[in-house]
């Protein structure tokens, strides 16, 4: 037992020698010189490259997804390493994964040829070889064995000259993995675009988590193209990517860049009542009112329950003095939830405006009842209390109007001018007007209560 128990330690010492012994190296992604259907290869190279090099026996390279996380780096210039300049940021990654060599390149696509160019880098060094160009069919697996295998071959001459030790059995096991991996070109071409599908999905996930939409949308974008099987299902996401960009962009006052987002939403998912309802909103902000009914009412069809399409399709109504067909959207958006206080307010405004003072205020008490803080609901309810001679109930109403919102000029406004007309309270309603001024200086009659102040004023001096 102790023999067999011996043999067993010197083949794991072996082992551990042996592995200790791999020379660890990094091979980073292939940058498209051409046009984006071969984007794939950006990964379908360094990724053959990596297993092969992984079944040569004599080297260790570090996994794809590790690479893939490194490139996101801004600091990571390949450009100047193609140059043979390799940068610092680079050091970053290579202490990590306890390597100094890596393998860099790019390449192109002419007719039917795949022309690669590449360079191995030696950070301890601060030089890289020479480059190598190897150039050959590939679409099909004997073109794509040959070339990669060529290319494999040539980056192992490069490494001799730092010193690498190349064995012929590693340069055959090479070969036979690249020979596996290229068997079925077709199908390598599609693990590498899933592979790189789902590597973008993340990332979009990841951005989308930061709020960071637009790289949202970049890369959940750059998913769909290569997910050429769907498996993401990416035009859901897709879709709300755009939708919260648009958001963004519509809270920037970029009207046309939401509209575009929005439209984009829309394309992907037509079912997507909120992008419908975003539209609507600004197309209302640039006045266009027609688009504006057009889109609130398609988000409706969607969702008859969008409280906040039925609003502001009702507030473009009452801009174009369709009072009547705001009336019967409000009563109906209270159809679908007639507790809620928002769309008695709109109710009582839209009877406001079409000259019923009794419906006016019955949906203004209603949506007080419901909400007390509604300010608005307050100062409308007050200036019809005021109409009807109802003095002191109106003052009640701004008095809490003014209470839920400080920051409401018209409600220090009409407070200020109702309390103006009692003796006693001329300190008071000064105060108020005052206050008017300072929330909305640019008024149309600002000079008027100007000389209001100035004249309670004088009555409250007197007073005292």
């Amino acid at each position: 037992m102790k023999i067999k128990h011996a043999i067993v330690y010197i083949f794991l010492f072996t082992q551990i020698i042996t592995a200790q012994e791999k020379t660890t190296i990094s091979v980073f992604p292939f940058q498209n010189k051409t046009d984006k259907q071969y984007e794939w290869l950006t990964y379908g190279l360094s990724y053959m490259i990596t297993e092969s090099m992984n079944n040569s026996g004599i080297f260790n390279a570090v996994p794809q997804d590790q690479i893939y996380k490194a490139v996101s780096d801004p600091g990571i210039n390949f450009e100047s390493a193609l140059e043979g300049k390799p940068n610092l940021v680079f050091a970053k990654y290579q202490s990590t994964w306890n390597t100094n060599i890596f393998i860099i390149g790019n390449f192109t696509v002419n007719a039917d040829t795949l022309i690669i160019q590449a360079r191995v880098c030696n950070l301890i060094m601060s030089s890289c070889s020479s480059p190598v160009t190897v150039q050959g069919a590939f679409r099909d697996f004997k073109g794509f064995y040959f070339l990669m295998a060529h290319v494999t071959e040539s980056l192992y001459d490069l490494l001799i000259s730092f010193d690498v030790n190349l064995t012929r059995d590693a340069v055959t096991n090479s070969r036979d993995k690249t020979r596996q991996l290229a068997a079925d070109y077709d199908g390598y071409k599609a693990y590498i675009k899933s592979w790189m599908a789902l590597r973008n999905y993340d990332d979009g996930i990841a951005a989308s988590g930061l709020n960071n939409y637009s790289d949202a949308v970049r890369f959940f974008e750059t998913a769909k193209n290569l997910d050429e099987s769907n498996a993401l299902n990416l035009g859901s996401v897709l879709s709300k990517s755009y939708l919260l960009r648009g958001n963004q962009f519509y809270g920037q006052g970029k009207w046309d860049e939401a509209a575009g987002d929005y439209t984009k939403s829309i394309e992907l998912n037509p079912n997507n009542s909120g992008a419908y309802y975003n539209l609507g909103n600004v197309y209302k902000s640039k006045k266009d009112y027609g688009n504006a009914i057009t889109n609130y009412r398609q988000s409706l069809t969607l969702d008859s329950t969008n409280l906040d399409a039925f609003r502001n399709l009702g507030l473009v109504y009452l801009e174009n003095g369709k009072n009547a067909e705001a009336i019967a959207l409000y009563l109906k958006a209270l159809s679908v939830d007639d507790k809620n206080a928002a769309s008695c307010y709109y109710a009582g405004m839209a009877y406001d405006k079409n000259g019923d003072a009794a419906n006016a205020a019955k949906y203004y008490r209603r949506a007080i009842e419901l909400d007390n803080t509604l300010a608005a609901a307050h100062l409308n309810l007050g200036i019809l209390l005021k109409q009807q001679k109802d003095l002191a109930g109106a003052r009640k109403e701004y008095e809490l109007a003014v209470h839920y919102d400080p920051d409401n000029a018209a409600a220090h406004r009409n407070l200020g001018i109702l309390l103006m007309n009692d003796k006693k309270e001329a300190s008071l309603a000064a105060l108020h007007l005052q206050k008017c001024l300072e929330l909305d200086p640019n008024q149309p009659d600002a000079g008027v209560i100007k000389k209001n102040i100035g004249i309670l004023k004088k009555k409250a001096g007197k007073k005292k």
